[in-house]
């Protein structure tokens, strides 16, 4: 006999074929010996389930399909008796899950090329099924709704979506799913917890759409609920005491303010409404002649002149600066009268750290309602010269004069003023809108 000589990567490439086969061969019968296992012991569903994966691994095995025909035949009138009986016990929608099982095996006998017989009615037995456990779903959610468990009456409504309702029947669960919602809106409403209100109403508008007419009572509860529950702000700009501004880089109270006026207090929340900084300061300009500070007494007067409900004060507390060298360099040079000197070039990180404080005043009775912190931090690298004298009498390079310049002019100063500006104003505006939030139920 003629002996086929193979590479070496095809030998093995065709070992691994055959032993595949054999494998997925072994498989599918293993399976198919599992399902006659099963149906010996009276559980067609399972074994039926087993044929099938036989035939997804091997389709060839007759023994597999004919079982399956037989098999599954018996598998479905199980299905429709276990559905029968368990509506009968008064579970309409279990019994329509039964029939999503049945459906499921047929789909999966089908995709292997076996059909199982159903009655000749099944479509219209199950699509009465299907309405029966609709119907029964809305009607346990009416009575649940009609004792205001508004959870149970949608989580009801919700459930019955997946028993496939006709277009009126759907038409109708929106309906109550709409007056559940806004049913529990009103009830949040009525007990102050507006922002939950607000909330819910808008699930409500969005069932049928925002724009459409039935959406309407959902939409003005809304506003309703906004205007009652939206909290009067009056924010008085960022203080500190003259030694605590000394210590910050120039510019950094009105670079704050600024920021925090363009921009975090035009975007106030959703029931949060920020009094006009201008009329604050105004106000504030006005009256501060009659008083020392700005405490909490006098937070709220003003803040009842600005026709606001919380006064927001905030001052800068503490500053701390420091200065890292990481690498000083000496340099050689000569003074403009002809002397041998030198000067040194250091290099390193400079930072400023700074803690802004606000307090929350009650306006109608100038009690503290809370308070907080906000710390921020800004640094730049820097490369400065220094020099033992006055470094005026030095012939130096233009690079040279302008590390010099550096320590008079500080203009690394203004990059950590950005620095810091950029991480606090926001940090900030978040704190005070959350903080007065979770005033508003």
């Amino acid at each position: 006999m003629k002996r086929i000589r193979l590479p070496g990567r095809r030998l093995a490439a065709a070992v691994l074929t055959i032993t595949l086969g054999v494998g997925a061969c072994a498989s599918a019968t293993d399976r198919l010996q599992q399902g006659i296992e099963l149906e010996q012991r009276g559980r067609p569903v399972d074994a039926a389930r087993r044929y099938i994966d036989a035939l997804k691994k091997d389709a060839s095995l007759a023994d597999a399909r004919a079982r399956l025909q037989d098999t599954g035949n018996r598998a479905v009138q199980d299905y429709l008796a276990e559905a029968a009986a368990t509506e009968a016990r008064g579970y309409s929608g279990s019994a329509a899950d039964v029939l999503f099982q049945l459906d499921e095996l047929r789909r999966d006998a089908s995709a292997v090329g076996v059909t199982l017989a159903v009655p000749a009615d099944y479509a219209a037995q199950r699509r009465a099924m299907m309405d029966r456990a609709v119907e029964q779903a809305m009607r346990a959610a009416g009575l649940s709704a009609g004792r205001r468990e508004y959870a149970e009456a949608i989580r009801l409504l919700d459930q019955g979506q997946r028993w496939q309702p006709t277009p009126e029947q759907r038409a109708r669960m929106n309906e109550a799913r709409f007056d559940a919602h806004l049913g529990w809106a009103e009830e949040d409403a009525a007990a102050g917890r507006y922002r939950s209100a607000f909330d819910r109403a808008g699930r409500a508008a969005g069932i049928f759409g925002r724009d459409a007419s039935a959406a309407v009572r959902a939409l003005e509860l809304q506003q309703e609920v906004l205007r009652r529950g939206t909290v009067r702000v009056a924010v008085f700009p960022v203080m500190a005491d003259d030694s605590t501004e000394a210590r910050l880089p120039a510019g950094f109270m009105g670079d704050v303010q600024d920021e925090l006026e363009r921009t975090h207090w035009l975007r106030a929340p959703q029931f949060v409404e920020v009094v006009d900084p201008r009329e604050v300061r105004e106000e504030l300009r006005r009256r501060r002649p009659s008083f020392g500070g700005l405490g909490a007494r006098n937070a709220a007067m003003i803040g009842r002149a600005l026709d606001a409900e919380v006064a927001v004060i905030l001052t800068v507390d503490s500053v701390a600066r420091s200065e890292t060298v990481t690498s000083a360099a000496r340099r050689a040079a000569r003074t403009t009268a002809g002397v041998d000197t030198a000067f040194t070039v250091n290099e390193g990180r400079r930072e400023t750290w700074t803690r802004v404080n606000y307090v929350m005043v009650d306006v109608a009775t100038a009690q503290v309602l809370d308070r907080g912190a906000v710390p921020a931090e800004g640094g730049a690298r820097y490369r400065a010269a220094k020099f033992a004298g006055d470094w005026r009498t030095l012939a130096l390079s233009r690079e040279d004069r302008e590390l010099f310049l550096r320590n008079v002019r500080d203009a690394d100063e203004q990059e950590i003023r950005r620095d810091l500006v950029g991480g606090l104003a926001p940090r900030l505006g978040r704190e005070v809108f959350d903080t007065i939030l979770r005033r508003v139920d």
